[in-house]
Protein backbone atom coordinates (compact mmCIF):
# COMPACT_ATOMS: atom_id res chain seq x y z
CA UNK A 1 0.00 0.00 0.00
CA UNK A 2 1.42 3.38 -1.19
CA UNK A 3 0.43 6.97 0.09
CA UNK A 4 -1.13 8.35 3.52
CA UNK A 5 -3.80 6.45 4.86
CA UNK A 6 -4.97 8.14 8.08
CA UNK A 7 -6.13 11.34 5.92
CA UNK A 8 -8.26 12.66 8.54
CA UNK A 9 -5.96 12.69 11.49
CA UNK A 10 -2.88 13.72 9.18
CA UNK A 11 -0.82 16.32 11.03
CA UNK A 12 -1.78 15.11 14.20
CA UNK A 13 0.55 12.04 14.86
CA UNK A 14 4.01 11.85 15.41
CA UNK A 15 7.14 9.45 15.13
CA UNK A 16 6.82 8.44 18.19
CA UNK A 17 2.91 7.77 17.89
CA UNK A 18 4.46 5.47 14.74
CA UNK A 19 6.71 3.62 17.00
CA UNK A 20 4.41 2.60 19.20
CA UNK A 21 1.50 1.36 17.05
CA UNK A 22 4.40 -0.61 15.30
CA UNK A 23 5.37 -1.85 18.48
CA UNK A 24 1.40 -2.94 19.68
CA UNK A 25 1.48 -4.86 16.46
CA UNK A 26 4.69 -6.57 17.15
CA UNK A 27 4.39 -7.39 20.52
CA UNK A 28 1.04 -9.37 20.15
CA UNK A 29 0.56 -10.04 16.56
CA UNK A 30 -3.35 -9.48 16.24
CA UNK A 31 -3.85 -11.46 19.75
CA UNK A 32 -2.49 -8.40 21.71
CA UNK A 33 -0.12 -8.62 24.17
CA UNK A 34 0.57 -6.78 27.64
CA UNK A 35 2.49 -3.66 28.15
CA UNK A 36 5.80 -5.27 29.17
CA UNK A 37 5.24 -6.80 25.50
CA UNK A 38 4.49 -3.97 24.23
CA UNK A 39 7.83 -2.15 25.78
CA UNK A 40 10.08 -5.62 24.38
CA UNK A 41 8.53 -4.90 20.89
CA UNK A 42 9.78 -1.22 21.42
CA UNK A 43 12.78 -2.19 21.91
CA UNK A 44 13.18 -4.65 19.42
CA UNK A 45 12.46 -1.95 16.46
CA UNK A 46 14.20 1.19 18.11
CA UNK A 47 16.77 -0.12 20.29
CA UNK A 48 15.29 1.70 22.79
CA UNK A 49 13.07 2.07 26.07
CA UNK A 50 9.76 3.93 25.51
CA UNK A 51 9.12 6.55 28.35
CA UNK A 52 6.21 7.03 30.15
CA UNK A 53 4.93 10.18 28.04
CA UNK A 54 5.79 8.50 25.00
CA UNK A 55 3.51 5.45 25.77
CA UNK A 56 0.96 7.64 27.55
CA UNK A 57 0.42 10.26 24.74
CA UNK A 58 0.66 7.23 22.10
CA UNK A 59 -1.36 5.11 23.29
CA UNK A 60 -4.30 7.65 24.07
CA UNK A 61 -3.72 8.79 20.78
CA UNK A 62 -4.30 5.54 18.94
CA UNK A 63 -7.04 4.05 20.66
CA UNK A 64 -8.73 7.16 20.33
CA UNK A 65 -8.54 7.06 16.74
CA UNK A 66 -9.26 3.52 16.87
CA UNK A 67 -6.63 1.67 15.96
CA UNK A 68 -5.39 0.13 19.63
CA UNK A 69 -8.17 -1.42 21.89
CA UNK A 70 -6.83 -2.00 25.25
CA UNK A 71 -8.20 -3.61 28.29
CA UNK A 72 -7.33 -5.31 31.58
CA UNK A 73 -3.70 -4.48 30.46
CA UNK A 74 -3.80 -6.11 26.94
CA UNK A 75 -2.89 -3.75 24.01
CA UNK A 76 -4.01 -5.01 20.24
CA UNK A 77 -4.08 -3.56 17.34
CA UNK A 78 -7.53 -2.32 15.92
CA UNK A 79 -9.77 -0.70 13.13
CA UNK A 80 -8.12 0.06 10.02
CA UNK A 81 -5.00 -0.53 11.43
CA UNK A 82 -5.34 -4.18 11.67
CA UNK A 83 -6.30 -4.33 8.39
CA UNK A 84 -3.47 -2.73 7.45
CA UNK A 85 -1.00 -5.26 9.77
CA UNK A 86 -2.48 -8.01 8.29
CA UNK A 87 -1.64 -7.43 4.55
CA UNK A 88 2.02 -6.50 6.15
CA UNK A 89 2.23 -9.48 7.67
CA UNK A 90 1.15 -11.50 4.20
CA UNK A 91 4.30 -9.60 2.64
CA UNK A 92 6.92 -10.06 5.75
CA UNK A 93 8.75 -7.27 7.09
CA UNK A 94 12.16 -6.12 8.17
CA UNK A 95 11.53 -3.68 11.73
CA UNK A 96 12.45 -0.43 9.82
CA UNK A 97 10.35 -1.28 6.98
CA UNK A 98 7.75 -1.67 9.54
CA UNK A 99 8.59 1.70 10.69
CA UNK A 100 8.25 2.96 7.43
CA UNK A 101 4.94 1.36 7.18
CA UNK A 102 3.06 2.88 10.21
CA UNK A 103 4.95 6.06 9.57
CA UNK A 104 2.90 6.23 6.21
CA UNK A 105 -0.52 4.21 7.88
CA UNK A 106 -0.17 7.09 10.50
CA UNK A 107 0.26 10.33 8.13
CA UNK A 108 3.05 11.38 10.47
CA UNK A 109 4.16 15.08 10.40
CA UNK A 110 8.18 14.35 10.48
CA UNK A 111 8.82 18.12 12.15
CA UNK A 112 6.65 17.14 15.25
CA UNK A 113 7.50 17.21 18.53
CA UNK A 114 6.77 13.90 20.26
CA UNK A 115 3.61 15.12 22.57
CA UNK A 116 4.28 14.53 26.23
CA UNK A 117 1.59 13.46 28.57
CA UNK A 118 1.74 12.83 32.48
CA UNK A 119 0.42 10.11 34.37
CA UNK A 120 -2.69 13.01 35.88
CA UNK A 121 -3.65 13.46 32.10
CA UNK A 122 -3.92 9.90 30.54
CA UNK A 123 -7.45 8.09 30.98
CA UNK A 124 -6.07 5.10 29.80
CA UNK A 125 -5.62 2.37 32.95
CA UNK A 126 -2.15 0.35 33.67
CA UNK A 127 -0.38 3.13 32.23
CA UNK A 128 0.82 5.12 35.63
CA UNK A 129 4.60 5.61 35.69
CA UNK A 130 4.29 2.46 38.60
CA UNK A 131 2.74 0.63 36.08
CA UNK A 132 5.41 1.78 33.05
CA UNK A 133 8.77 0.87 35.40
CA UNK A 134 6.90 -2.23 36.69
CA UNK A 135 6.24 -3.47 32.99
CA UNK A 136 9.54 -2.34 31.94
CA UNK A 137 11.46 -4.16 34.46
CA UNK A 138 9.51 -7.16 33.99
CA UNK A 139 10.91 -6.87 30.67
CA UNK A 140 14.57 -6.45 31.61
CA UNK A 141 14.24 -9.25 33.63
CA UNK A 142 12.50 -11.98 31.25
CA UNK A 143 15.69 -10.71 28.88
CA UNK A 144 18.20 -10.71 31.03
CA UNK A 145 16.68 -14.48 32.54
CA UNK A 146 16.84 -15.78 28.45
CA UNK A 147 20.28 -13.89 28.11
CA UNK A 148 21.38 -16.20 30.77
CA UNK A 149 19.68 -19.60 29.61
CA UNK A 150 21.50 -19.04 26.08
CA UNK A 151 24.41 -18.47 27.78
CA UNK A 152 24.84 -22.04 29.38
CA UNK A 153 24.06 -23.43 26.19
CA UNK A 154 26.62 -25.47 24.16
CA UNK A 155 27.13 -27.33 21.20
CA UNK A 156 25.84 -30.76 22.75
CA UNK A 157 23.02 -28.93 24.81
CA UNK A 158 21.68 -26.76 21.88
CA UNK A 159 18.62 -28.73 20.53
CA UNK A 160 17.14 -29.50 23.56
CA UNK A 161 17.64 -26.52 25.35
CA UNK A 162 16.30 -24.77 21.72
CA UNK A 163 13.40 -26.85 21.34
CA UNK A 164 12.28 -26.14 25.12
CA UNK A 165 12.68 -22.62 24.87
CA UNK A 166 10.45 -22.59 21.90
CA UNK A 167 7.99 -24.46 23.52
CA UNK A 168 7.95 -22.10 26.45
CA UNK A 169 7.46 -19.29 24.13
CA UNK A 170 4.84 -20.67 22.20
CA UNK A 171 2.96 -21.40 25.44
CA UNK A 172 2.94 -18.15 26.15
CA UNK A 173 1.70 -17.21 23.08
CA UNK A 174 -1.61 -19.17 23.25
Amino acid sequence: MEGSFDTKNKGTFTWTDAWVLASVAVAGGLKGGELKDVIAAGDLINRAVFTGDELRSGLSKLVNAGYVDHGGGFYVIAGDARAAVEELMEDGASSFSVMLFFEDFLAIDPYADPERMSQDECTLEHLTDMDIVAATNAYRNEFAALWRELQQVDHQTLPERAIRLLEEAASKKN
